[in-house]
């Protein structure tokens, strides 16, 4: 029999803030360059107020971007910040 998976939860009232982080991905090269650039891939960090912090990414959901915008339309409204962060 399997453990049991403790569950953790964020009222909204409780969410400090949400960070976006986008993230380049490049086809390596055998350079000393990046490499040439092919996408990018998005995770999510939801920051609870006690400073507690839950990813969400395209290995936890399948749909991200629908995730994202659901996200979105309830933090704006209550006035959640929303950061960006690009990493190349």
């Amino acid at each position: 029999m399997r453990g049991r998976r403790k569950v953790d939860i964020c009222p909204w009232k409780d969410t400090g803030m949400v960070t976006e982080l986008i993230f380049k991905d490049y086809f390596p090269l055998d350079l000393p360059i990046e490499g040439i650039p092919v996408g990018s891939s998005t995770s999510y960090l939801v920051t609870r107020k006690d400073g507690v912090v839950f990813a969400f990414t395209a290995d936890d959901i399948a749909k991200i971007r629908t995730f994202a915008r659901t996200l979105f339309a309830e933090t704006e409204p209550r006035g959640i910040p929303w950061r960006k962060q690009r990493w190349n």
